[in-house]
This record gives C-alpha cells, structure tokens and sequence, in this order.
C-alpha cells in the first residue's frame, strides 16, 4: 500500500506542475539530495536491504524492525538536511553570479529543488516507510492473551 501512496503523491505532483514538469526535474539537485542521504545511511550503518526487506515483508523480528525503522529515520533527516544544504549551495551560487543575471537561475533551481526533493524524501518516502515497517513487524501478532488462564476475574478492592 505505500507504494501506491508514493505513486499517487508522484502522479498529483506531475499533474499539479502541468507543462513545466521538466522544470521539476533537476539532476544537481537530485544528486545532492539522494547521494548525500545514501552517504548518511552508509556511514551511519544503516542496513539497507533490511530497510528494504522491511517495507515489503512481514516477516521481521522485533530487533530486525527496530534497526529498519532506524534506518528509515535516519534516511528521513538526512533528506532534510541535505535539501537544506542544497538551498545554501544554491544561495552561494546566486550570490557568485550576481553580476550575470543568467547564472543565477541555475543557482535558484539548486536552491528550490533541493528542498523539494528533500521533502519528498521525508515525507513521500521515508515516513510512510517507518510506519510500515513499525506496523507490520512491530505490532502485529505480537498481543498477549490474558494472563487469568481460565480463572474468573476477581475485582479488587
């Protein structure tokens, strides 16, 4: 089911930028965005197949969930980050060309996308993700019958 909701978000964003869909599309951005977070995973040794075991299968141990919803948190900020990173990249790129009117767009783009990109990470992705992998291996199957052990239940007083 997230990956419907993830195409759907995808789907309404394309639709909602109509003809400028090619200006939604930014590989600087992209780059820093996403390459900056897989470099947050791999450095905070993240287990990304188990991240990636965990979204689609049910079959994770309370301990396996736990480290694959840290792995999503982790993914999470570090999109954050990185599109805020990105934003002040793109400010300095304006301000070195502030004298040619022309360059600062590409600069404006870094600066607008990154955050775009990061907040879909955060939010679109990461996000539904973390409550997934919580839900289907956190939670379920894991209540416990009532401890009476077929005695009545006495109120105490």
């Amino acid at each position: 089911m997230p990956i419907v909701g993830f195409l759907l978000a995808i789907a309404l964003l394309v639709v909602g930028s109509g003809s400028n869909l090619a200006a939604m599309i930014d590989p600087p951005s992209f780059l820093i965005v996403f390459g900056f977070t897989l470099g947050a995973l791999l450095m905070s040794g993240a287990d990304i197949p188990l991240m990636l075991r965990g979204i689609t299968a049910g079959s994770l141990t309370p301990e396996e969930a736990s480290r694959a919803a840290a792995g999503w948190k982790t993914a999470r900020m570090a999109g954050l980050a990185a599109g805020g990173l990105g934003t002040m990249t793109g400010w300095i790129i304006m301000l070195k060309n502030l004298d040619d009117p022309v360059a600062i767009g590409p600069g404006m783009a870094i600066s607008l996308l990154t955050v775009m990109y990061g907040l879909i990470l955060a939010f679109v992705i990461a996000l539904p993700y973390i409550l997934t992998v919580v839900i289907l291996a956190g939670f379920v199957g894991r209540a416990t019958p009532p401890r009476a052990g077929g005695q009545p239940y006495v109120k105490e007083r």
